[in-house]
């Protein structure tokens, strides 16, 4: 039966105009406001082509895990996979694919040889939520989530390998982010906002391919931190902190190398985002140092983004969009 009702749960749209400073500082930001109702589709029929899909892939049939990730390199096609293996074992699963997303191999520094080695503290891949990004020269970036207590940091680098003599051994690089404090208060939700610019940004010295991590930490309270890495594995300390209600991902304006993320700014019945900049008198300094938290939207009365957590993307106009489920 056809029906035009709309769902319970809407979603919104809201574009940010990109008045936003290249170093940040003074400039105002424009913020325009356009949110719609999505009704329920009933009919597949369409004008336009129609989306085809392959046959499905069993990426792993010896390891079965959850709430995959998935990346695809721009510069070969290389396709990445990644999922947690389960809570009991504190791993999480790497796989890739040269020929299309064909096939995939397990992609470990080594294999897990007794329970010992489930430890949070030890390097490698752990836990899961595995945030993934990838460099235009084919290098990747991993952050896995260990216990909601550390992370474990990877490279990938693949432009090591071919297809005469495979990979070198020391084309996975791991490591890890942990403390012991903060081990008992807890990590959460990393993000990745790789600053990757086809040409050396105006303004900005430094070095690229800049890695951004931004993260949830529970450590005297609940904060949003920012840090960063030049080679995939190893981290800076915090550069910046600010507090969220509820956080989501991250885009990055390749021209200016400021960092948008998703939020909730004073409670869960608010949208807005966190704008992350440079200290524009350090040219040379990738860190983010300064935020600016602008909120977009108060939802309904008992309305809460808790359905998950505002989403964000950027098109090639430069235009920021934020989209969030309401849930009451």
């Amino acid at each position: 039966m056809r029906s035009n009702r709309l769902y319970l749960v809407l979603a919104a749209a809201v574009s940010i105009g990109m008045l936003i400073p290249l170093a940040g500082g003074a400039a105002p930001v424009s913020v325009t406001r356009s949110a719609r109702r999505v009704p329920r589709r009933t009919s597949s029929r369409s004008s336009s082509t129609k989306m085809t899909f392959s046959s499905p892939t069993i990426v792993d049939a010896i390891h079965a895990y959850g709430e995959p990730d998935v990346r695809i390199a721009k510069k070969d096609g290389t396709t990445y996979a990644s999922g947690p293996w389960g809570t009991g074992t504190q791993r999480s699963i790497w796989n890739r694919s040269t020929d299309g997303g064909r096939t995939f191999l397990a992609l470990h520094d080594t294999p897990i040889t007794s329970s010992n080695e489930s430890a949070t503290f030890i390097t490698g891949p752990g836990g899961g939520d595995t945030e993934i990004s990838i460099n235009k020269e084919g290098t990747v970036y991993y952050t896995d989530l260990a216990a909601l207590a550390s992370f474990k940091t990877a490279a990938w680098h693949n432009e090591q390998c071919n297809d005469e003599t495979g990979c070198p051994a020391g084309a996975l690089q791991v490591g890890i982010i942990a403390n012991p404090p903060q081990n008992i208060n807890g990590f959460d939700r990393q993000w990745f906002g790789l600053w990757d610019p086809p040409t050396q940004p105006e303004g900005y010295t430094g070095p690229l391919p800049v890695n951004y991590l931004l993260y949830a930490q529970a450590l005297a309270g609940s904060d949003e931190v920012a840090t960063y890495t030049l080679d995939g594995v190893n981290y800076t300390n915090q550069t910046v902190g600010y507090p969220f209600a509820n956080d989501g991902p991250v885009e990055i304006d390749q021209k200016t190398g400021t960092v948008f993320e998703a939020i909730s700014v004073d409670s869960l019945n608010d949208v807005g985002v966190a704008i992350l900049t440079r200290d524009p008198a350090k040219p040379e300094d990738p860190a983010l140092t300064k935020v600016e938290r602008i909120k977009i939207a108060t939802l309904p009365a008992g309305g809460s983004t808790r359905a998950l957590f505002p989403v964000i993307g950027f098109d090639k106009a430069r235009t920021l969009y934020i989209a969030w489920v309401t849930r009451n």
